[in-house]
């Protein structure tokens, strides 16, 4: 069993280390999320094994922590781009309201 954790852990750890550096937003977030807890529910049955596996539960453990560690960072980054795009959609909003007003003060 601890086997298959730790390949799942790997792959996981793989993939996120794998991402996109500007991942997309919706679909992209709900999977890292959905990766995040997975990883918490391998991270507790790991705690809670009740043998040490010759060291491996404990490796593998702190692989699940690393891992857990890039898909917090890989959510932060997605979050900031979220927030960037958004202030340059308000900004580019604005120019086009001005111009819009612009458009009709000349029209008068």
């Amino acid at each position: 069993m601890v086997g298959r954790i730790v390949m799942v852990v790997a792959v996981v750890g793989l993939l996120a280390s794998r991402a996109p550096a500007q991942p997309a937003t919706g679909e992209a977030d709900t999977q890292m999320e959905s990766a995040q807890a997975a990883l918490r529910t391998a991270k507790e049955h790991l705690q809670a094994a009740s043998k040490d596996y010759s060291g491996h539960r404990k490796a593998a453990l702190e692989h699940v922590n690393q891992a857990l560690a890039e898909v917090r960072q890989a959510i932060s980054v997605g979050e900031k781009k979220e927030q960037r795009i958004e202030k340059k959609q308000q900004h580019l909003e604005k120019k086009m309201d001005n111009l819009e007003n612009k458009k009709q003060q000349l029209n008068k």
